[in-house]
């Protein structure tokens, strides 16, 4: 009765509290500590940094015109080589007439479960992830105490922190 009640608080709620919560339930196997077993073999190589195991979030942000997009992503990565991930989003746009009046708002949100599921290894200064379905990125990274940062040649950058 008392986890029907947090589930259904915690869909209705924005509270980042909560919802991590609730992600951290859903990550976790029946031992607490892992993500269950993915189908995905090791990556080569499968040395690992331990620095990166844990528990990490970023956020990205888009904004055009009256519009604006908001993406948070949450990864675990176990010692072990496993990771799992989920993400949530909020849209807002506001809405103006023909003579720049503003005439309403529109807000979206919308949240993936954890399920994204896959292996992750780090090698000659590369992380490397391979998801389930066998999708494969490929960084060049930097470690601080509580920061990652996955180098992009494109300049999307990622800085992860832990959480």
């Amino acid at each position: 009765m008392a986890r029907r009640l947090l589930d259904k608080f915690c869909a209705a709620s924005y509270n980042d509290d909560l919802d991590y919560l609730i992600w951290v339930e859903q990550v976790f196997s029946a031992d607490g500590r892992h993500p269950p077993p993915s189908s995905v073999p090791p990556v080569p190589g499968s040395e690992r940094d331990k620095r990166l195991a844990g528990n990490w979030r970023r956020t990205s942000y888009t904004f055009s015109g009256g519009s604006s997009l908001v993406t948070c992503y949450e990864r675990s990565l176990s010692p072990d080589g496993r990771f799992v991930e989920s993400k949530r989003s909020s849209f807002s746009s506001t809405f103006t007439d023909s003579l720049g009046n503003w005439t309403g708002l529109s807000d979206i949100y919308s949240r993936t479960p954890a399920g994204s599921r896959g292996r992750w290894a780090t090698f000659s200064g590369r992380a490397v992830i391979r998801w389930d379905d066998n999708l494969i990125a490929d960084y060049p990274y930097e470690v601080g105490p509580d920061y990652f940062l996955l180098v992009s040649h494109s300049d999307n950058n990622q800085l992860w922190k832990r959480i």
